[in-house]
């Protein structure tokens, strides 16, 4: 009965900001295994804790550090407008309604980083700081140490470049999106990192791709807030084909060919991208652009009629010098 009493009129040391330290009349029941020495000099110290940066709807990281060995029961409490989904620490208990945690008992012992994985409401609006979250340990129900902490509800992230399973050329893209301003962005696959940035004080970023990329990819987009830790994915796929870099040539018709059909169509292969035009000494024939795989087809704007024709098929690539073979082909069109 004495040692009850003594307990009830232990004395508490109230709040410092952004956390809070009990110190009983003396020391409160030790484990075996913590010597009350430790527990004394480590149970005063005091521990800033940085908020967790999270986007609406989306989960986060939550550390916050106990020092040395602390007795008691872990009691957790979630931030208004967020909810608990996890805790790393065994023997905790998360209320049904996520919005408290209870671990262990008065004779367990805790210390080092409580990570709290949260999920901010969906509704929360981006700018709102969310607050009344912490973590404490009791002993008996006295405050041993205490934290308090809240979540920054930031912007989420997302890719404007490549979309969603698109055929891009670009070995090398450079990818686009929108974030929190000041996170840092990381672009990577299965086994190595593809490309990072910085988000802007606009809330847009591009992060140019530092290795060649050819294929069908499914990347991840990772954003992550000024904590250090709380980060957001988004997955991107997409495919890599370049472009085809084939020689300007005739499929059909083809020099000395004879043709059936006085409205002809001109096929052949080249550059991907290029336009094509087919030319008479006074006017064009047709005109098309070659297709991504090297092939290209251009039908004649009119008929011809029946007899000999020396045309030029030219291919222009805009900056590159224009590139142009002769066409030499009869039409005998019934």
């Amino acid at each position: 009965m004495a040692f009850q009493k003594s307990l009830t009129t232990a004395a508490l040391v109230t709040v410092a900001l952004g956390s809070f330290m009990a110190q009983p009349a003396f020391a409160a029941p030790l484990t075996p295994d913590a010597p009350a020495a430790e527990t004394q000099s480590t149970a005063r110290a005091n521990t800033t804790v940085p908020n967790a940066t999270i986007p609406p709807g989306e989960n986060g990281i939550q550390t916050v550090n106990i020092p040395g060995l602390q007795q008691g029961k872990l009691k957790i409490v979630a931030p208004a407008g967020t909810s608990i989904v996890s805790v790393n620490k065994s023997k905790c208990v998360i209320a049904p309604d996520g919005l408290t945690a209870e671990c262990g008992s008065n004779l367990d012992s805790w210390g080092g980083f409580v990570k709290l994985t949260l999920k901010v409401d969906a509704s929360v609006a981006v700018g709102t700081v969310l607050t009344g979250g912490s973590v404490t340990v009791e002993s008996f129900g006295t405050p041993v140490v205490g934290f308090d902490y809240s979540v920054s509800v930031i912007n989420p992230v997302g890719t404007s470049f490549p979309a969603a399973d698109a055929t891009i050329s670009t070995a090398k893209p450079v990818f686009a999106g929108t974030g929190e301003p000041g996170a840092a962005i990381r672009i990577f696959g299965t086994s190595r990192t593809v490309a990072t940035a910085t988000v802007q004080d606009n809330g847009v970023w591009e992060a140019p791709s530092t290795i060649d990329l050819a294929g069908g990819y499914k990347l991840n987009v990772e954003q992550t807030g000024g904590d250090g830790e709380s980060t957001t994915v988004e997955a991107v796929a997409f495919t890599v084909k370049q472009a085809v870099d084939n020689e300007l040539a005739m499929t059909s018709p083809k020099s000395g060919d004879a043709v059936t059909t006085k409205r002809v169509t001109f096929t052949g292969t080249g550059t991907a991208g290029a336009k094509i035009a087919v030319m008479g000494t006074t006017r064009g024939v047709a005109y098309t652009t070659v297709n991504g795989d090297g092939t290209w087809s251009a039908t004649a704007n009119f008929d011809l009629a029946n007899g000999g024709y020396k045309l030029n098929v030219i291919q222009n690539q805009g900056g590159a010098d224009a590139k142009s073979i002769p066409l030499n082909f009869t039409v005998n069109a019934k």
